[in-house]
């Protein structure tokens, strides 16, 4: 499979390569009378996601119980792995060295970005997007080769005509609360992805 720069960069700054990608585990539901393989849409409820978010952005906790805040371990990608799962697609770990979260959930960025641009190669309602046209509830990440990669829920969309409205976000582990993002958006953006609602 041919990968983005940004998704590159995410898996140097994760001391990671492209084939920690074949253990990827993926559990989603589709419509009852249909197989994931052929099905349009995949079963998610976004207000779901987000009413995660919104329970847990200023808690230094999980619905697991734990909360990941040390040096080369943050708690960015597993809160958003939460909200994603809370919506109906849950993500696990590729790496049996990483894993902190009781429930098996993905707690590295590029497990997520693999995770969804599988899903949104198969089905409709899920689609990678630029930052331009992002909405409310859209999952985004950034990429910064000089720290860690950044996960997120977008709360309210950057407008880019103000130069000085950057987005705001649901995020941990620096706490968000529908809070702004800062220039980093900008700066380190690399990709969002859509889930709608089937």
């Amino acid at each position: 499979m041919t990968i983005p720069q940004y998704l590159e960069d995410m898996l140097q700054q994760e001391n990671r390569s492209e084939a920690d990608f074949s253990m990827l585990s993926i559990s989603y539901s589709v419509e009852e009378s249909l197989s994931a393989d052929i099905a349009i849409n995949i079963k998610y409820y976004n207000s779901k996601a987000i009413a995660y978010a919104k329970n847990y952005c200023g808690k230094q906790d999980n619905a697991c119980h734990v909360f990941l805040n040390e040096t080369d371990k943050t708690d960015c990608a597993h809160f958003v792995a939460h909200c994603l799962d809370a919506g109906g697609i849950t993500i696990k770990t590729t790496d049996p060295t990483a894993n902190f979260c009781p429930s098996g959930l993905a707690v590295r960025n590029t497990d997520l970005v693999a995770a969804l641009r599988f899903l949104a190669s198969k089905h409709d309602n899920m689609t990678e997007i630029g930052m331009v046209d992002a909405i409310v509830g859209d999952i985004g990440f950034l990429s910064n080769l000089r720290r860690p990669s950044h996960a997120f829920l977008l709360c309210e969309p950057v407008d880019l005509r103000d130069p000085l409205k950057p987005a705001k976000v649901w995020a941990h582990t620096s706490k968000k609360c529908c809070e702004d993002t800062g220039a980093e958006i900008r700066q380190w953006f690399a990709t969002i992805f859509r889930i709608t609602d089937s």
